[in-house]
């Protein structure tokens, strides 16, 4: 296996997948995870669809994040921070010890976020990063689980928690086209959520069709 680390910029976690060169000079398939902390690491594949072994790395954070939609389109949530150009984001946040499920959280945080309330909850998609200490050091890795959803009802005056109450710059609602299009013009994080939806917005809608089962 190979490891590299180099200095990044990012305002958010993000990942990607491109293709890198090995020490050995051979082109590998490889996973970069980036965080605001600085850090990128670089795991490759010693062959084609096989992956060096790893040390397996304690899951330290789980999410919650809906791919909530409305009709046509896709609710988001466009955060904006002094000092850091605007991003977008799911609804969602971590999953508490009080929460029974992932799913439970889902509904709780949504509520929390939106003052909305959800329905035909189907997982879609796992995202894994490294979850960064205090010490700018990896602890583990943080599962963000995505869930399409739909929208049932929303009422903005009903949120609540800390998001509201002690914001972090702000959290504005916003809508976007469920389309590819619509998806590309927005800065739309974690990176991996968004290659996702671009190639999948067809099949993340067929996962509410009437004859799923």
């Amino acid at each position: 296996m190979t490891l590299c680390q180099c200095p990044v910029t990012a305002a958010a976690e993000i990942s990607d997948r491109y293709p890198i060169r090995t020490g050995a000079g051979i082109h590998a398939d490889g996973y970069a995870l980036r965080s605001g902390r600085g850090a990128l690491r670089c795991f490759t594949w010693n062959q084609p669809g096989h992956i060096s072994p790893m040390t397996v790395r304690p899951v330290v954070k789980r999410t919650a994040r809906a791919v909530l939609l409305d009709g046509d389109d896709l609710i988001l949530i466009k955060r904006t921070k002094p000092g850091v150009d605007p991003y977008w984001v799911t609804p969602g946040g971590g999953v508490e010890p009080e929460d029974s499920t992932v799913v439970h959280a889902l509904h709780r945080e949504v509520y929390e976020e939106l003052g909305a309330k959800i329905t035909d909850v189907v997982p879609c998609f796992v995202d894994t990063v490294e979850h960064i200490g205090d010490d700018g050091g990896a602890t583990g890795v943080k599962v963000q689980h995505f869930f399409v959803c739909r929208l049932e009802s929303m009422d903005p005056s009903l949120r609540h928690g800390p998001e509201v109450d002690e914001p972090a710059g702000e959290y504005e609602i916003v809508r976007v086209p469920f389309t590819r299009v619509g998806i590309a013009s927005v800065h739309l994080v974690p990176l991996s959520l968004r290659h996702y939806l671009d190639g999948n917005i067809e099949g993340v809608r067929a996962m509410h069709a009437p004859d799923l089962g």
